[in-house]
């Protein structure tokens, strides 16, 4: 994924990057999946709480900090985010108190990147070319370097 979106992904979702140190070595075009697959797991967590945590600006993220310790504990450590055998692996410990809906959520994200072109988000299939990958028909004729 390209820098620009990674740094979108982390300020979307502060909570699950906090030190924005995980690289996502995924295609460009899973993005939006993997946008919403974090924000739902965010949700989970704010389910956990019992409240709905919506920060407009940095100053209320730092009031929240002291609130929000409680919900880091609760929340799976995000190990990687990679493209493997043309399907994208979402890898995170398990310590969550609701890890079986995440690992839900986790599924229903791989499904859909299954079915996703990498490059450019819109509806593919999986190929063989230099390696398995999920492409559209637009992408599987560009000649990009994997």
């Amino acid at each position: 994924m390209n820098d620009e979106l990674t740094e979108q992904l982390y300020k979307n979702n502060p909570i699950l990057f906090e030190n924005n140190e995980l690289s996502i070595d995924v295609g460009d075009g899973w993005f939006t999946i993997i946008d919403t697959l974090c924000s739902c797991i965010c949700s989970e967590v704010d389910k956990l709480n019992g409240e709905l945590i919506v920060c407009t600006d940095e100053k209320q993220m730092m009031q929240l900090q002291t609130k929000l310790f409680d919900a880091r504990n609760r929340l799976p450590r995000l190990v990687q985010i990679k493209e493997k055998f043309g399907g994208l692996r979402f890898y995170y410990s398990r310590n969550a108190e609701n890890a079986e809906r995440i690992d839900a959520l986790v599924s229903f994200a791989e499904n859909l990147c299954d079915r996703t072109c990498s490059h450019c988000g819109k509806p593919g299939k999986r190929l063989k070319k230099e390696f398995e990958t999920i492409l559209c028909v637009g992408c599987q004729n560009m000649d990009f370097k994997f």
